[in-house]
């Protein structure tokens, strides 16, 4: 299979990839995190709503602290699911994964770059200390409401089929 390397970033993506960079959101830094806040404690930048199945999956749970690092946003292109979007980048799904205290930071310090009309996605770990694989694995879905960001889960393996021509978008970590 082809690959190619995206002339704005140097995340290697499959030739056929589904997916676009988003050039303005190429490289935006996340700073070092101590991992206590999840996506279910983060009412101050889920304002808009933050699902209830967060806490009932276990998803309300502090993780780990991780280092400074730059994400990158993508545009869906073409029709895919979650596992074409994700596996786009022909990387192990654990370093696709962001942690739900570094997406919230991106909800916070970025959110001109979320998908004003539609979804933004994001891959993240129920458990940081377990393999990327199987129930472990839950997609970050957020929105932007008149009261600020919503986000809600879905499995990662409920591979729905979504449009590409809503320009949904996708941050994963920058690839170096």
């Amino acid at each position: 299979m082809q690959t190619n390397i995206d002339s704005s970033s140097t995340d290697v993506l499959e030739t056929n990839s589904c997916l676009r960079i988003v050039p303005e959101a190429a490289a935006l830094k996340i700073r070092a995190l101590d991992g206590k806040r999840n996506l279910y404690n983060a009412d101050k930048v889920f304002t808009g709503h933050r699902s209830g199945n967060l806490k009932i999956r276990g998803l309300d749970r502090p993780g780990n602290p991780t280092p400074e690092i730059e994400v990158s946003a993508y545009e869906l292109a073409d029709d895919s699911g979650f596992s074409g979007m994700f596996n786009a980048f022909k990387k192990p799904l654990a370093e696709v994964c962001l942690t739900q205290d570094q997406i919230s930071e991106i909800c916070s310090v970025y959110p001109e770059h979320l998908n004003p009309i539609d979804l933004t996605f994001a891959l993240f770990r129920r458990n940081e200390n377990l393999p990327a694989i199987g129930a472990n694995l839950f997609v970050a879905c957020i929105s932007v409401t008149k009261n600020g960001p919503a986000v809600h889960d879905e499995k990662y393996h409920d591979d729905f089929i979504w449009y590409g021509n809503r320009e949904l978008r996708i941050f994963v970590p920058r690839q170096a």
